[in-house]
């Protein structure tokens, strides 16, 4: 299984920006590399620890991914199991799963079978706006 890259370099970068939110989607591209679970888990929680850490008030919604059935059983509940157990741990709003509705569906994604295409894209912001919105909120 290949590890995926460390989570230091997705968020130095992150943390030159400005924001009060941040929409954490990360681990498709670890999960079709058939990536090492702890290496995701970690990572994940690497970066949510780093934010923390230097902006204590930024509000963290955390985007779910599925790995597909022919990884194998094993793998892809334990992969699914990732995102819940970090939201749950860390008290995080979560998107159950980025590509509820599109994925595997010929007709929202590009000839690569991956992407989405515009109408998918606007689906995934539908499902991720469900979460993200109450978030936005002033409370």
């Amino acid at each position: 299984m290949a590890k995926p890259a460390p989570a230091h370099w997705r968020t130095d970068w992150l943390l030159r920006q400005p924001f009060d939110v941040l929409v954490l989607e990360t681990g498709a591209n670890d999960m079709l590399r058939g990536a090492e679970l702890e290496s995701v888990r970690a990572n994940i929680q690497a970066i949510i620890d780093k934010v923390r850490a230097a902006r204590p008030d930024t509000r963290i919604v955390l985007v779910g991914m599925m790995a597909p059935p022919n990884y194998g059983q094993a793998y892809t509940e334990r992969f699914r199991g990732i995102y819940p157990e970090i939201a749950e741990r860390n008290d995080l709003p979560m998107v159950p799963f980025l590509l509820e509705g599109v994925g595997g569906e010929a007709r929202y994604n590009l000839p690569d079978g991956i992407h989405p295409n515009a109408e998918g894209q606007r689906r995934v912001a539908a499902t991720v706006w469900k979460t993200l919105e109450p978030v936005l909120r002033p409370g």
